[in-house]
């Protein structure tokens, strides 16, 4: 089973990059697809859902929309078992779905937490960490914004240059990484992290390198309970010259072999 993940990009308002996404997923062939920044989707009966769905050859989709407008889409080949109304967490999205899979049911949750600051991120965090079962076969990914202590930042040029900027979403004097370790502590595993040490960034792109994005960041992540590690058969962050141009985020692929 191969999982596709992508911070869309305030909707996609363009059409030609619109269909370069198309193209890139139909080449990918995953068969869940998991979309943050899925904006104004839903207008005018939700036809540029529906001409999405088609065009990547999904038959089913679950779209989520905060209080707040985030929006969220999965789409899957495989029917749902059950879509989830989780109780808003503003202004975080999240949103829950279980499939089965080769007769194995997996829970995925997925969420796009505040980019505000860390304090609201870890409220988000602690909410959606206390509806997740360590003892079931669960996925959590989405984009996080916040930074992990898995990975080797340069902390004093970064925050010097983050200062400059009069960005504090990530801590001020310390690079603050609260979020995702209570997500390490919680016991998920960092499914990136298993197939590189390294810091595989997942902004900028070269399609959009704004003050927010303006170093090498990870803040994009797929993680796993225990019972799954089993299944993982590898998890990348995509950068190629194609998908520098799809939004400002590098898509995630996670592929597990359920036999």
């Amino acid at each position: 089973m191969k999982m596709l993940f992508l911070n869309l990009f305030e909707g996609v308002s363009e059409q030609a990059r619109l269909d370069k996404i198309v193209s890139y997923i139909k080449k990918e062939d995953p068969e869940i697809i998991c979309l943050a920044e899925a904006c104004c989707w839903e207008k005018n009966k939700s036809i540029k859902l529906k001409n999405f769905k088609k065009n990547i050859n999904c038959n089913y989709h679950y779209f989520h929309m905060s209080p707040i407008g985030e929006s969220l889409v999965i789409f899957s080949k495989t029917p749902f078992i059950k879509k989830f109304k989780i109780k808003p967490i503003i202004p975080c999205s999240i949103m829950k779905c279980s499939l089965k899979i080769n007769n194995i049911n997996i829970n995925i949750f997925l969420a796009h937490l505040t980019a505000r600051d860390e304090q609201g991120r870890i409220r988000e965090i602690e909410l959606i960490l206390k509806k997740i079962d360590k003892k079931s076969n669960t996925i959590l990914l989405g984009d996080l914004n916040s930074l992990s202590p898995l990975d080797k930042y340069n902390e004093k040029k970064l925050l010097k240059k983050l200062k400059k900027l009069n960005i504090v979403k990530f801590g001020e004097g310390i690079l603050k990484k609260d979020v995702q370790t209570k997500i390490l502590k919680f016991g998920l595993i960092d499914t990136i992290k298993k197939f590189s040490k390294k810091l595989e960034h997942t902004v900028p792109t070269k399609f959009n390198k704004d003050k927010y994005h303006c170093e090498k960041l990870r803040l994009d992540y797929a993680y796993i309970t225990l019972l799954l590690k089993k299944y993982l058969k590898s998890a990348k962050v995509i950068r190629t010259k194609e998908t520098n141009q799809l939004s400002d985020h590098f898509p995630l692929v996670i592929e597990f072999e359920f036999s």
